[in-house]
């Protein structure tokens, strides 16, 4: 009988050892998978943000907002938001379009000052 407990001991142990190993396999496949959408992300925002990027340091900043007029503003904001996997055409219960509202939004960051 003792013989067979420590057999149901050592199974029960390798048992969970496999369960383990398989948790952190699922685990870091889950991480890889969100890095690899993480780095899709930023690629994707890079190539609608290229176009904008008047002075090519590699980022929207008040200078290039400010160098940018209505029409450019208005576009820039709806690929945005259409990089982002929205329909920048969508109403907010009154609140207006997501572009609108982005665009808004990017106004109060970059227009603050003037």
């Amino acid at each position: 009988m003792n013989q067979r407990w420590h057999l149901v001991s050592i199974l029960f142990m390798l048992f969970s050892f496999m369960l383990s190993a398989h948790a952190a396999e699922e685990k870091a496949q889950v991480k890889s998978a969100e890095v690899a959408a993480e780095a899709a992300t930023a690629e994707s925002t890079k190539k609608v943000e290229d176009p904008f990027d008047k002075n090519n340091d590699g980022k929207i900043d008040a200078t290039d907002w400010k160098s940018m007029d209505e029409k450019e503003k208005h576009a820039y904001a709806r690929k945005m938001v259409t990089s982002l996997g929205q329909d920048p055409d969508s109403e907010l219960g009154g609140l207006g379009t997501r572009e609108e509202l982005y665009l808004k939004g990017l106004k109060s960051q970059f227009e603050a000052d003037e």
